[in-house]
């Protein structure tokens, strides 16, 4: 995370053609990182994010990959709640993945430009994938590729949550 947010000047983004990105908190299934990679073969792939389980039973899965419908403003999470059988067998393409588990290919986020650290919470996903679509590649949701995250359907939104929330949220659909 620390290259893609520009903060380790140490390490050349060509040293390395992807980037995981895992939450320390994320606990992953066998075989996360092979199911990103094979989707991420395909050149036109900025991107390969996983499905992420709900904390309280991990054959429901709270979301694999969302939307971003800019006419009304909503994020449209793609097969919330559905039970893991319903998932479908291959990648899709999607707007945006979830940070929790993510595979960044890092000639896409060279081109595409790095996380912005302004939104280090709240949108930081939503604008970074949307910048990267811009840039010409694909995002992918890897149903095959699953993590438990902690965090994944949290709704209690401190002041300071919710501050954070609504102005990265204005911020990205003003843009």
């Amino acid at each position: 995370v620390a290259e893609l947010a520009g903060e380790d000047e140490e390490i050349p983004l060509m040293e390395a053609v992807e980037e995981d990105l895992i939450d320390s908190d994320a606990v992953a299934a066998p075989g996360v990182l092979k199911e990103l990679l094979d989707a991420a073969s395909d050149p036109s792939v900025g991107a390969a994010g996983s499905a992420w389980l709900r904390r309280d039973t991990a054959d429901v899965a709270d979301g694999c990959g969302a939307r971003v419908d800019f006419l009304t403003g909503r994020l449209l999470t793609c097969f919330r709640n559905a039970p893991v059988q319903r998932l479908p067998a291959r990648h899709f393409d999607v707007d945006y993945v979830c940070n929790a588990s993510a595979l960044v290919n890092l000639k896409a986020a060279a081109k595409s430009g790095l996380m912005r650290t302004d939104y280090f919470v709240f949108f930081d996903d939503i604008e970074f994938y949307t910048r990267m679509k811009r840039a010409g590649f694909r995002v992918v949701a890897v149903p095959a590729s699953r993590v438990i995250h902690p965090a994944s359907g949290q709704r209690r939104y401190t002041p300071c949550r919710l501050y954070y929330m609504l102005r990265n949220m204005v911020d990205f659909f003003l843009r």
